[in-house]
């Protein structure tokens, strides 16, 4: 028994009655917010601008880069599963291979602004993803488009500046400071 039970008892106080719910019928279709699409490629395109002055590859494939120092080379398109897996372990051992699709090149990039780079990729592929194949959305959809809106206005606001000088600002970390320390 909870405490509020407890006090209502002690008190003689009846149990507040449950609130009545109505059917609630699922939308459906999902009204997307207009533009939407072209606030995702212009994201997508400025992240790619990036990809392509640092020397990355741009292409919508996977691809696989044979060693720390060595060029991300494309994958063929028509790998079955298996071949994929046959790839996969004819490495050598300790060669440091690794694989992935567009966004995942520049995850260690040694430069910030293709990281930023990256995870903009990332985020617009898989906002792309969701909202073509119609599934529900999750709270890690909401901070994506949260972070795509950042990213679109950082773009709009700095049209004719370079983006080089503009991505770093785009994770921001918050700042509480409690009353007693405005000195």
């Amino acid at each position: 028994m909870s405490i509020v039970e407890r006090l209502r008892r002690v008190w003689g106080l009846k149990p507040d009655p449950a609130p009545a719910l109505g059917e609630v019928e699922p939308d459906d279709e999902l009204e997307l917010p207009e533009g939407l699409p072209e606030q995702i490629r212009t994201v997508e395109q400025a992240a790619l601008a990036i990809y392509q002055r640092h020397g990355l590859p741009t292409a919508p494939v996977s691809y696989l880069r044979k060693g720390a120092d060595m060029p991300w080379e494309p994958l063929p398109e028509k790998l079955t599963p298996p071949e994929k897996w046959a790839l996969l372990n004819s490495a050598p051992r300790d060669a440091s291979w690794r694989y992935g699709d567009r966004a995942v090149v520049g995850r260690h990039h040694e430069i910030a602004e293709v990281r930023n780079a990256s995870t903009l990729l990332a985020t617009c592929d898989s906002l792309r993803r969701r909202l073509e194949g119609h599934e529900p959305v999750s709270a890690q959809d909401i901070s994506d488009a949260m972070l795509l809106g950042t990213a679109a206005g950082v773009l709009m606001t700095t049209a004719h500046t370079p983006l080089s000088e503009h991505v770093e600002p785009i994770h921001v970390p918050l700042t509480f400071i409690a009353v007693d320390d405005e000195d």
